[in-house]
């Protein structure tokens, strides 16, 4: 009787194995190369991602994107990937359709546990493609005290021969997912004359794309400055300072970072 019972037991333990579905996982490459989920999908939902970056063009400019689109033949909850959640920003969840986006109700969820890292969730009602868009509405920079916080330089490297000054390279460019308003990324010499008048000497730029850039970017950009360097003149108001820094659509200044360097009170010419 025994033997008997311990063989009905272990065959419900594996008839609860074949019958338990685990949670669908996509790892998806492209803009987020985040993962998505479909936690409690049946067996026989049938998903594949999808590029969306010409239809994305038609979202609301108040989102930005995070994903590649995710075509699922019929409704099931869906999950991705959400690190930026943690630092301010919204998850929107939004359904192409028609040739247009249908935003969806959308929630922020922890759906293997804290350790699991956290996920932008919904629950469309029908098939179809749908792909995760976000607003910040966390806290902007408001004071120079955060200056050189939210947005970073790892290293530089200046070389300098004979008192003339090459190649500078800025290592580590990183403004860690906030500044949502930036629109350009520019670097180059901050320059004051003997009268202590200063002008920014511009030797590049690079336009964000937030749909690009929504998330924490590390880059890397170097210059030829070919700039002589010629010594404190005068009352020494003279300055030299490579620089990097973030720029909204007005051309406003959001965050800069400037290079120190034993170089930075001498004149150039």
């Amino acid at each position: 009787m025994k033997k008997l019972i311990y063989s009905l037991i272990e065959i419900g333990l594996l008839a609860g194995l074949v019958f338990f579905q685990a949670p669908q996982k996509v790892v998806a490459t492209g803009i987020g190369e985040g993962t998505w989920v479909l936690p409690g999908a049946a067996v026989s939902t049938k998903y594949s991602t999808v590029n969306v970056d010409e239809e994305s063009l038609q979202a609301p400019t108040w989102v930005q994107r995070f994903s590649d689109g995710i075509k699922i033949s019929e409704p099931t909850k869906i999950c991705y990937s959400f690190r930026p959640g943690q630092f301010g920003w919204v998850p929107k969840f939004m359904q192409y359709k028609n040739d247009q986006w249908y935003s969806m109700a959308s929630t922020l969820e922890y759906i293997w546990g804290i350790e699991g890292g956290l996920y932008a969730c919904a629950s469309p009602k029908t098939a179809g493609i749908f792909t995760l868009f976000g607003f910040f509405n966390g806290p902007k920079p408001v004071s120079n005290q955060q200056v050189g916080k939210l947005f970073t330089v790892n290293n530089w490297n200046m070389e300098v021969s004979e008192g003339s000054v090459g190649t500078i390279t800025l290592t580590g460019i990183n403004w860690n997912g906030y500044y949502p308003e930036a629109i350009k990324l520019e670097w180059g010499i901050k320059i004051c004359d003997i009268e202590s008048n200063c002008s920014y000497w511009d030797y590049g730029s690079l336009s964000i794309n937030q749909s690009l850039y929504p998330h924490p970017q590390t880059l890397t950009r170097d210059f030829s400055a070919n700039v002589l360097l010629t010594g404190p003149d005068g009352d020494g108001l003279c300055e030299f300072k490579p620089y990097v820094r973030l720029l909204d659509s007005g051309s406003n200044e959001l965050d800069v970072v400037f290079m120190d360097t034993e170089y930075s009170a001498d004149c150039i010419s």
